[in-house]
């Protein structure tokens, strides 16, 4: 009821006005279709304005706020010393609060009250503030009636009050009994600090099974951590490869480290999906634990997945510490966790007994049940307890550890149970069992990524040696061939046998010839879609994409009509990028190339399934389950010399032979060496430009690596020893359009050589001896002027440093006499002033007088005799290698963190130590050996026109030091 306005005393008072009830508030109209009784039926225009109205666009969402509730306040703990001086009476006067104290107390005190409404407009918001900073005798400002607030419960009330689900603040009780509380957002005006020197995120640890994060909000936060832990280097929860796959997903969908420029939410998505599923342990939560004794296990980590045992360990060099896996656990492997005293837990597995010591064994029992629990909902199976054999066959026998399928059967007895296992029905005591969750191929092959493969820094003879317990072992040999199973074993008619989602609904036949017809015909080319995937899965969403896969794999072997402007090369892209950001459907799509190119009656449709067989192997490994079965696949292709895909096989062979070694290629192939693929050239020509002008010209193929490419020069300049080899470097030039900038990359052995060859061909190969270790042999003509090129080139250009002293003058001569004679044809003739000065160091040539440079250099030809060509060379490079200098890779720095140090200064680095060198006196100021050497980092440009830097942290853990210096 609106209040009645007072009468005015002029002019007459006029008659009081009616009360009028509020109206309601006016909806919009709505147009419903009337009935032939009640209307007419509109005209044409009136149907067109309905029709009109009805298909407008739906007003917007209004922006989620969130829920203003109550908060209570943190209860202090009292301080033992100031309670005994008070009861002492030696307290003194508590000082007078400051002003930040009076408003923290007042506004606590409003906390405590009924929250009013929602304030609608900035001077409601700022009501509090009047009411404390306006001036003395001012009357309070009107303020909306509020309800009464209630008393504020005792220290001692709120001590034994007990969290209910109702409560608006989460209570977490530390060690300490200190009860702390998150605050909710309020109406009311805050105040914070101003430019804090810290920063506070908020993270998610783990993922619960089944959980769904589709909210727009989630996924931000979400996209935001992992792209900050991405491209840190303070997540140890993270390995250095998984950084890199997810670093390259990043590029291929054109996003940087900011999620706020990700306009589109289905990238957001794919991204969390990626790490969630192909990151091992990075939404783990991680608890601390010991083992029995022997054992290395140092944290236990829980995620959606399972458990895994994790071991931590500091990479070689100067990298951070990360988590190996010892050992990986699903949860459909946990038959029952049990507390053995108040810090041990016994973990009751199917195959063995797991005992683990930790403080924080209540809280690892609970989450571990909790996530069992999460997983039991709504399944029909069973995992036996114990074993339970019998001779009546109403019953079934099991074994302790087999997944029982439940069946409906009516008028089953209270206490029994009717079911499935190993192709056998039949009734059990419910007491022997318990729930367990669906069998998924995802749990049998769950370590996977554990052991699957090593460091890219190991040698290939160390993972070898390390993969001993596996079932194959995959060794380098000179025919480039894989060790494979012996016997008949390990055929994918044995894996469908076992994993096949099919083939487990048919172990009713067990044994017979229909079975075995049965599950061969599982493994055939197929003509129709799958309805599911050949693996069983229990998420829904990858048996949706499995079943995508396949019908994409039709259309790209022919035997599918393709979509509408749909390209061969985009089937292939679809399939190669399905498997890049989804690890867990490698197995599924090996499979189902598998099955289609095995008793294929169509010829080229067979050939494009090899063709993508032959991009899988060198992209993507199978898992340790599919391993020894893939391989065998392979060498009972190879093996057949009369059919169509025996050289395509044998190709295939080798790529995961590669691939297991050294890893996969990083980046999908482009469109132009997509199309010459399914054209059938695989090789490209590539032309490496070695010192001294010499070109050497190759033919590449598709996962060709760098190991590959310099084994094969060095073999054309007649070296053999390995450590020599070693002492090669393959570097990768880019120059822009423009040829104004270089950017120089070395290429590590195991690297693929079209990982850093591009379509626009603004990439070149260069060779380079990096490291002086083996003896020199001048026993061959390309070796000879190989590094008679690199020497003189160094030499010229400053990089090999000489001593500021009397005999430097005759050293240079003594140079440029044999640069002279190295040409050949001006043996009898003197050099003239113009070659000499094309002889002598750019960095030397201000300080040497020409003149003196030509009377030393004419005494030198008059006294000495005349050598040949190649006798310069070899005689050239003896001289150089002399200097005290020499076999230092030598930088330009323009500044540096020492001012100690002269600016500009050499940087020089070989095999033991790194070097600070006066660029004036030729003096080492500063050296650090490379055993010392903890970390570095690069430092990009501040700002346009600054110099890119590199920043060394070297010495002891007692006495720590640090350099940095700026390069050109």
């Amino acid at each position: 009821v609106t209040p009645i306005a007072p009468p005015s005393p002029l002019p007459p008072p006029e008659p009081k006005p009616k009360q009028e009830t509020p109206k309601p508030k006016k909806e919009p109209p709505v147009v419903k279709p009337s009935g032939p009784e009640s209307r007419p039926a509109p005209s044409r225009e009136i149907g067109n304005i309905i029709k009109m109205y009805q298909s407008r666009p739906a007003p917007e969402p209004l922006p989620i706020e969130p829920v203003r509730r109550v908060s209570k306040p943190f209860i202090k703990k009292n301080d033992p010393k100031n309670e005994a001086l008070a009861k002492l009476g030696m307290m003194k006067a508590s000082p007078q609060p400051s002003v930040s104290s009076l408003l923290s107390g007042y506004f606590s005190k409003q906390s405590l009250s009924t929250p009013c409404p929602a304030s609608s407009s900035i001077k409601e918001k700022q009501l509090p503030l009047l009411s404390i900073f306006r001036p003395e005798g001012a009357p309070p400002a009107p303020q909306a009636p509020c309800a009464p607030p209630h008393p504020p419960p005792t220290p001692e009330d709120q001590g034994r009050q007990e969290p209910t689900g109702k409560d608006p603040a989460v209570t977490v009780a530390d060690d300490d009994g200190i009860k702390t509380q998150l605050y909710k957002l309020t109406s009311s005006v805050s105040f914070s600090y101003i430019d804090p020197a810290w920063k506070i995120f908020l993270r998610k640890e783990v993922f619960y099974p089944k959980e769904n994060f589709s909210h727009p909000y989630c996924l931000n936060l979400l996209c935001e951590q992992i792209l900050r832990d991405t491209f840190s280097e303070s997540s140890f929860r993270i390995s250095k490869e998984e950084k890199r796959k997810m670093k390259d997903l990043l590029t291929e969908f054109q996003v940087g480290n900011n999620a706020q420029s990700i306009q589109e939410e289905g990238i957001k998505k794919r991204i969390v999906v990626a790490a969630r599923d192909n990151w091992a342990n990075y939404f783990s939560r991680l608890f601390p634990v010991q083992g029995e004794k022997g054992s290395d296990v140092q944290i236990l980590g829980v995620s959606h997945r399972g458990m895994r045992l994790l071991k931590v360990e500091k990479a070689a060099g100067y990298h951070p510490e990360h988590l190996k896996i010892l050992r990986s656990y699903c949860f459909a492997d946990v038959l029952s966790v049990e507390m053995k005293g108040s810090n041990s837990l016994e973990f009751s597995l199917k195959t063995e007994q797991l005992i683990l010591h930790s403080p924080k064994a209540p809280c690892i029992k609970a989450m571990v049940e909790l996530f069992m629990q999460e997983l039991r909902q709504d399944t029909n199976y069973v995992v036996a307890l114990r074993s339970y054999v019998v001779d009546d066959k109403s019953l079934l026998s099991f074994k302790k550890g087999d997944l029982i399928k439940l069946l409906p059967m009516q008028g089953v007895e209270p206490g029994w149970q009717f079911g499935s296992t190993g192709g056998r029905c039949g009734l059990f005591p419910t007491s022997l069992v318990q729930l367990a969750p669906a069998p998924d191929y995802l749990s049998s092959s769950m370590d996977r990524r554990g052991e699957q493969r090593k460091s890219l820094r190991a040698s290939p003879e160390s993972r070898n040696t390390s993969r001993e317990s596996s079932v194959l072992s995959l060794t380098p040999g000179a025919t480039s061939t894989m060790l494979v199973p012996a016997g008949d074993h390990y055929t994918m008619i044995d894996f469908a046998t076992i994993y096949f989602r099919e083939a487990q609904s048919m172990q009713g036949l067990k044994g017979t010839s229909a079975e075995k017809k049965s599950v061969t015909e599982l493994v055939w080319h197929t003509k129709v879609p799958i309805q599911a995937s050949l693996l069983c899965y229990s998420d829904s969403e990858l048996n949706e994409l499995a079943t995508k896969n396949f019908q994409t794999l039709m259309r790209f072997m022919g035997d599918q009509p393709k979509h509408k402007h749909q390209a061969e090369v985009q089937c292939i892209y679809e399939i190669l990028q399905l498997c890049k950001e989804k690890e867990n459907l490698h197995d599924e799509i090996y499979c189902q190339v598998f099955k289609q190119v095995t008793h294929n009656p169509q010829q080229e449709s067979e050939m494009r399934g090899w063709l993508l067989l032959n991009l899988l192997t060198g992209y993507f490994l199978p898992s340790k389950t599919l391993m020894p079965y893939a391989t065998k696949f392979l060498q009972l292709a190879s093996s057949d010399p009369s059919s169509n895909h025996h050289d395509i096989a044998k190709i295939c062979q080798s790529n995961l032979r590669k691939n297991f070694l050294y890893g996969g290629r990083r980046h999908l192939p482009f469109a132009v060496e997509m199309e010459a693929l399914l054209k059938g050239h695989g090789a490209r020509r590539l032309v490496v430009l070695m010192p001294g002008g010499v070109e050497y010209l190759t033919r590449i193929r598709t996962f060709t690596v760098a190991k590959e490419l310099l084994q094969e020069i060095c073999e054309q300049m007649g070296i053999s020893e390995q450590q020599e080899i070693q002492d090669f470097v393959l570097f990768a030039v880019r120059s822009d359009d423009k040829n104004l900038s270089k950017m120089v990359r070395p290429i590590k052995l195991e690297e693929y050589l079209h990982d850093y060859l591009l379509e626009d061909k603004l990439v070149t190969v260069t060779l380079r001896r990096l490291i002086w270790r083996a003896p020199l042999h001048f026993d061959n003509q390309v070796y000879t002027d190989v590094h008679y090129g690199q020497v003189l080139w160094d030499y010229l250009n400053g990089r090999i440093l000489l001593n500021q002293s009397k005999e430097m003058e005759m050293q240079v001569g003594l140079l440029a006499m044999l640069q002279h004679w190295a040409k050949g044809e001006q043996q009898s003739s003197a050099p003239s002033r113009e070659e000499l000065k094309e002889y002598t160091p750019k960095t030397l040539q201000a300080s040497i007088s020409p003149k003196a440079l030509h009377n030393h250099v004419a005494t030198l030809l008059r006294t000495r005799q005349p050598l040949q060509p190649l006798d310069a060379k070899i005689q050239f490079i003896e001289h150089v290698m002399k200097l005290p200098f020499f076999g230092y890779t030598i930088f330009v720095v323009e500044r540096i963190s020492d001012e100690m140090v002269p600016v500009p200064c050499f940087f020089g680095v070989n095999k033991e130590e790194i070097i600070v060198v006066d660029g004036t006196s030729q003096v080492v100021s500063r050296a650090v050996a490379l055993r010392e050497l903890q970390r570095m980092r690069t430092l990009r440009p501040v700002s346009d026109g600054a110099l890119p830097g590199l920043e060394l942290h070297y010495g002891s853990p007692d006495s720590p030091r640090a350099m940095w210096v700026e390069l050109p």
